[in-house]
């Protein structure tokens, strides 16, 4: 499926999006992703992550942890806008989602796309309280 398809699936109903976020992540396992795909995708992460449907939030943050590690140097400029958007999920009412939050903060962290010290001392604690929570 081509990427005009899949983001146009993105803003459908909750079936749609979930069959979107399936193809997105094959898509991103099977090729390169340029900064425009990620512009687009993090226009519409916000939306995305404050879904109703928890599997959605999920399987958008599990996308994101393939680019990240799959395309650190693309995503590098986009790290400052996505991050608010994944801190948010730290406080998920579903663990998963709270854990697939803080893995895609540490890959951010490990493949050097956000150095520890963007992260601001409330970003850091609500780290740190996810991971203390899924213990």
């Amino acid at each position: 499926m081509d990427w005009d398809k899949i983001t146009d699936q993105l803003e459908g109903q909750t079936k749609a999006k979930l069959q979107a976020l399936d193809h997105l992540q094959t898509h991103i396992q099977g090729n390169a992703i340029n900064k425009h795909q990620v512009s687009m995708l993090l226009d519409m992460s916000g939306q995305l992550l404050s879904d109703n449907n928890y599997k959605v939030a999920l399987k958008l943050l599990n996308c994101w942890e393939d680019i990240a590690a799959r395309n650190r140097d693309t995503i590098r400029p986009y790290t400052n806008a996505l991050l608010p958007h994944v801190v948010e999920r730290l406080s998920d009412n579903r663990q998963e989602v709270r854990q697939a939050a803080c893995n895609l903060l540490l890959g951010l962290l490990q493949v050097g796309c956000c150095p520890a010290a963007c992260l601001g001392a409330q970003q850091q604690q609500a780290v740190t309280e996810s991971n203390a929570v899924g213990r």
